[in-house]
Formats: C-alpha cells, structure tokens, sequence
C-alpha cells in the first residue's frame, strides 16, 4: 500500500510539472512565434526555447 502510495506522489509531482509546462507553453509560444518570425537570429530564440523545455 504505501508503495502504491508513493507512486501515486511521484504522478502527482509529475502531473504539476505537466500543468505548469502547459501554461509556460501556452504564454511563451506566441512570444517565441513572434521572435522567431521578425528576429534575423531566429535560431538563437530557437535554441533558447529548446534549452527551456529540456530544463523543464
């Protein structure tokens, strides 16, 4: 029981981390969409975001 316990914790941090990747992607998307669309170095941002979600 408390193994099924704390895998039930684990899912729970993990699903917090999902929610809270959800809304950073859901506000910084745009921001990164504009920056990629009117920045010459588009692939700096790029980078920059993919270093971001590989942090997360």
């Amino acid at each position: 029981m408390e193994y099924l316990i704390g895998h039930m914790e684990i899912y729970s941090v993990h699903f917090l981390h999902f929610c809270f990747f959800l809304r950073f992607l859901i506000f910084f998307f745009p921001l990164f969409f504009f920056f990629s669309y009117f920045s010459f170095h588009s692939y700096i941002y790029t980078f920059f975001f993919l270093e971001i979600i590989i942090y997360f």
